[in-house]
């Protein structure tokens, strides 16, 4: 056989259900501030025995139209303890920082992988304790108003239940449905979730969780949105710029720890188990 025959024939042997498409009207909206929530992070020092990862976590508030921006940043330090950090000030080469206490049932999480191999076990326990953190942050973030998170408001973990009801919104950028629906309105996912093709002319659908009316969730995210990403609200087009964490920033905190280091053997012995090219760009950068 050849790869047509075995691609169209696991194609025709899968399930297709078709859906209707719903329509939504769009009505007053009685609000004129809105808060973007995203985060993101990048490893800036990565060994088998220490890893540090930097964090933004971002607020964008709209309000008439305006924008201002609220940014915290934090160090994650994963080794034989997890450490967060939350940086106050920087001067001199150097950041002031106040430890968090996370409070997060980490152990019982991460029982769910105990019968995992050693080394998947680690990298999966590293992934998921990321991940805790990150949503932790984000969902912290929430200001008193109208807040819309990046992501959904699915809840993972047991700290979430209480944290998620600030939020509103969630606003999840992928979704397998930008073919199938052809026009303006929305799919049931399930209940308080819909996967919506905002403007008629958009190429792509979002998924949607939502803790109000649906017209008037949609309503605001068509108000929303940006003129050139139509449907894809422009506070988390911001949200998402702010909170990213450049290669350049990436780099200027790799040669940070270098000049702080007071061994700079194994400061090189362990950033070589890591990326031979942070290395590099660490000394042409002294």
């Amino acid at each position: 056989m050849n790869f047509k025959d075995i691609f169209n024939n696991k194609l025709n042997s899968m399930d297709f259900k078709s859906f209707n498409v719903n329509d939504f009207s769009l009505v007053d909206i009685p609000l004129n501030t809105f808060y973007y929530v995203d985060s993101g992070y990048n490893y800036v020092f990565d060994s088998s025995e220490l890893k540090i990862l930097f964090f933004k976590v971002v607020n964008v508030c709209i309000k008439d139209k305006k924008s201002s921006v609220d940014i915290d940043k934090y160090f994650l330090f994963l080794g034989d303890n997890i450490d967060l950090y939350k940086v106050d000030s920087y001067n001199n080469h150097n950041f002031e920082l106040s430890r968090i206490d996370l409070n997060l049932d980490f152990d019982s999480e991460l029982a769910k992988i105990n019968e995992l191999n050693l080394e998947l076990k680690k990298d999966m326990s590293n992934s998921m304790i990321i991940d805790m953190v990150r949503r932790y942050l984000e969902l912290n973030k929430a200001k008193d108003g109208f807040n819309i998170l990046d992501g959904s408001l699915d809840i993972r973990y047991a700290f979430e239940k209480s944290l998620v009801e600030k939020f509103k919104i969630g606003f999840s950028k992928k979704s397998n449905f930008n073919k199938m629906i052809s026009k303006q309105g929305y799919v049931k996912l399930k209940e308080n979730s819909v996967i919506a093709k905002l403007f008629d002319n958009s190429e792509y659908c979002f998924r949607i969780d939502y803790k109000d009316d649906l017209n008037l969730v949609l309503s605001i995210l068509v108000d929303q949105s940006d003129n050139i990403f139509k449907g894809y609200p422009y506070g988390l087009i911001l949200a998402d710029k702010f909170a990213k964490v450049s290669s350049s920033e990436k780099e200027m905190l790799n040669m940070m720890m270098f000049i702080l280091s007071n061994n700079k053997e194994k400061f090189f012995a362990l950033m070589s188990q890591s990326n031979a090219h942070d290395i590099i760009d660490i000394i042409n950068r002294k």
